[in-house]
């Protein structure tokens, strides 16, 4: 969990500097370590929806950093924005926080506004944006394997916040 800590810091780092600054190198450099996290978790997580969510990020990372235009790049970097909803979960799973402190709950409100920010807002934007760019006579099973990873991709995004809602009204509204 350290590890997914200290790379979702780094990541979103790099994502919110190119997002203002949006330099090619940087972007590269973003993507290039975003592949890299993603192989080495696929190995380290356990759970298979995890593994199939870091298969997507490998492809689409490997096939943004090769083939994508510099516009597609800086579009598939404001994706991996995605991962500065993770800081707080990866606090709140590596146990940071004293459990029922102000601390530990504003941790879970951060998680959600962050999840809802960068994963539904800005990640169905920019997954449409990028769908919007694959060019369809180029390579036509190329478009096809990015169009079905952006939709599985983008249904986990929903289906995980529906989840978190779910935790975040059992936590506030149900607690005795």
């Amino acid at each position: 969990m350290i590890f997914n800590l200290a790379f979702n810091l780094i990541s979103s780092f790099l994502s919110i500097y190119n997002f203002f600054f949006q330099e090619i190198y940087y972007i590269d450099l973003s993507i290039i370590f975003a592949l890299i996290y993603f192989i080495i978790d696929f190995f380290i997580t356990k759970k298979m929806i995890y593994k199939i969510h870091h298969i997507i990020g490998i492809f689409i990372s490997y096939y943004s950093l090769f083939y994508f235009s510099p516009i597609g790049k800086i579009y598939a970097n404001n994706i991996l924005l995605f991962e500065i909803s993770n800081i707080f979960l990866n606090i709140y799973e590596c146990e940071l926080l004293k459990k029922d402190t102000l601390l530990y709950y504003l941790n879970k409100v951060l998680f959600v506004i962050t999840f809802f920010i960068f994963r539904i807002i800005n990640g169905t934007y920019y997954l449409f944006k990028i769908l919007e760019l694959i060019n369809f006579d180029s390579d036509y099973y190329s478009y096809i394997i990015i169009n079905l990873l952006s939709y599985i991709l983008l249904g986990m995004q929903y289906f995980w916040f529906y989840k978190i809602l779910n935790i975040l009204y059992k936590t506030f509204f149900l607690k005795n």
